[in-house]
């Protein structure tokens, strides 16, 4: 007898993508096509958490704020990227967040670093998890937002998810170039609930519409979703 096929989890991710575009959702993760090169910023933002994930892994519990430094130069060494003001900008920012994380009696060391946890129907990887007494905190680390980030739609499913996954009594999201963050409500949103419910449901009628917006033209799978437009395939090309 054929065991049943595994329910496949959603990530906060994919979420967010049904919701923007059911279409980009269809042709990314149902038809798995291989899109245009990511812009710079994803790569950069790769780097970014790179370099973090290293510097937690390496800090000692007795760190001082002023040893952080030190410990951020290190980590980029291990990381082994090419240092340029833009990075240098973003790991200011990081400093600047750490120095005054060490002064709020969080325990030093966190719980996780970069730890994938699966909870049906949703998985997910949580950038940092802290605990302050009783307290557990979730952090996740942001490099590619303005100067003035807000808890937009996108961040505030991704925090309603992690607070599933997580238990979290709080949940953090860093912005490590400006050392600017935004704390999720600790009341859950309704109306996010409710599109995250939405998004579950569409996903499982293989809902594909496609969303017109400003983000088309700098989307990865514009052009195959073009293509589909006009009733063509590749192979018709």
């Amino acid at each position: 007898m054929e065991e049943p096929a595994t329910k496949k989890l959603l990530s906060p991710s994919r979420i967010n993508c049904m919701l923007s575009c059911p279409m980009k959702h269809h042709l990314k993760y149902e038809l798995k096509v291989k899109g245009l090169p990511p812009p710079e910023y994803f790569e950069f933002g790769s780097k970014i958490h790179e370099v973090i994930k290293n510097y937690y892994l390496s800090i000692p519990k007795n760190i001082t704020p002023k040893e952080v430094p030190l410990f951020v130069s290190q980590a980029v060494k291990k990381v082994n990227t090419d240092v340029n003001d833009k990075l240098l900008q973003h790991l200011k920012g990081f400093t600047q967040f750490e120095e005054k994380r060490l002064t709020w009696n969080i325990e030093t060391k966190p719980l996780a670093v970069e730890k994938r946890i699966e909870k049906e129907p949703f998985q997910g990887i949580i950038d940092a998890i802290f605990r302050k007494d009783n307290e557990i905190i979730v952090v996740d680390w942001k490099s590619g937002y303005g100067w003035n980030p807000t808890l937009d739609d996108g961040l505030q499913v991704q925090g309603e998810i992690y607070r599933y996954l997580t238990n979290a009594d709080k949940i953090f999201f860093i912005f490590v170039k400006y050392n600017k963050w935004v704390e999720l409500p600790k009341e859950s949103n309704p109306t996010i609930i409710s599109k995250i419910k939405n998004a579950i449901e569409n996903i499982e009628k293989g809902v594909k519409d496609r969303n017109k917006d400003w983000y088309c033209e700098n989307c990865e799978v514009s052009l195959y979703c073009s293509f589909l437009e006009r009733g063509w395939n590749l192979w018709s090309l």
